[in-house]
């Protein structure tokens, strides 16, 4: 009798164990929604040499999130739109890496960026033929 109560004990607690762990692994795969997306990336905002955020104090308020040679994001809170600027070229190759690292800052899926407000852009000198245009995000419809 004793032993059975024991064995029913222990088959709970393992059950109950495994539920739990079911269930944050299902939390984990969870897909944010695109305002958790908006976060996250703006959780990253690059500092400066003082630990401050990098945010212009102009009007638009850009939250720069990514600065480097190839391409630039940031986070344009007046318009709630994320900008990429390529700012290399060949266009397609830069843009399709500054996609995947844009897809890491918001730690989201394509789909979830697909409904986030993105434009990528780029300037004259990278790319004259483009510059001047606004495009989407590649993967998106």
């Amino acid at each position: 009798m004793v032993f059975q109560a024991k064995i029913k004990i222990l088959i709970l607690i393992i059950a109950g164990i495994t539920l739990i762990v079911g269930i944050a692994l299902l939390e984990k795969s969870r897909s944010p929604t695109p305002e958790e997306a908006k976060e996250n990336a703006l959780g990253q905002v690059l500092k400066d040499e003082q630990g401050n955020p990098m945010i212009s104090q102009d009007k638009f308020q850009q939250y720069l999130l990514v600065r480097g040679p190839e391409y630039q994001i940031i986070y344009q809170k007046s318009n709630d739109t994320f900008i990429i600027s390529i700012n290399d070229s060949p266009f397609e190759i830069v843009r399709k890496g500054a996609e995947e690292k844009f897809l890491s800052l918001i730690d989201a899926s394509k789909d979830i960026a697909c409904q986030l407000k993105v434009k990528i852009v780029t300037p004259a000198f990278a790319n004259p033929e483009l510059a001047g245009k606004n495009f989407p995000l590649s993967f998106c419809k």
